[in-house]
């Protein structure tokens, strides 16, 4: 019992450091844009930390998407729609992007064109992103789309 115990704390001390300190790119993302929001007044810092983290993962295109639908969604909710327009257009720039980043980047790229009330933009993307969404066999985000598209059409 006393080995299982170690054993048990040993894996918890392991998964803690790794998310402290080894951490996860995406959680980081989160974490600073997060701070931005708490801490206005480190809002430049917090950023340009966010910029260099995308940055750097330029040349692994999943993962900079990833990145960058993240702060794009914030930016989105922050109602800094040219900056999500564009950070969102370079993501669907980049070459052997995979069809699932694609969907998601086309499927907030529809959500952006929504807000803005360009509905027949809006509905264009979210129709190829359900095209994707359906090659890739995801229900749930296919569900998602096909009531996104309603919403507008009703």
């Amino acid at each position: 019992m006393k080995k299982i115990n170690l054993l048990f704390r040993l894996l918890i001390a392991c998964i803690i450091s790794n998310c402290c300190f080894g951490g996860n790119d995406s959680l980081r993302i989160v974490q600073w844009l997060d701070s931005i929001t708490l801490q206005p007044d480190k809002q430049n810092y917090f950023n340009d930390k966010v910029q260099f983290l995308i940055q750097q993962n330029e040349n692994q295109v999943d993962k900079f998407a990833t990145l960058t639908i993240l702060k794009a969604k914030f930016e989105l909710k922050r109602g800094n729609f040219n900056e999500v327009d564009r950070s969102l257009n370079k993501v669907l720039k980049k070459e052997n992007l995979s069809k699932r980043s694609k969907a998601i980047t086309l499927q907030l790229r529809g959500s952006l064109k929504a807000v803005r009330k360009e509905f027949q933009e809006a509905i264009k993307d979210y129709e190829l992103a359900l095209r994707l969404f359906d090659e890739l066999v995801n229900a749930r985000e296919a569900a998602y789309l096909k009531n996104n598209i309603a919403n507008i059409v009703f």
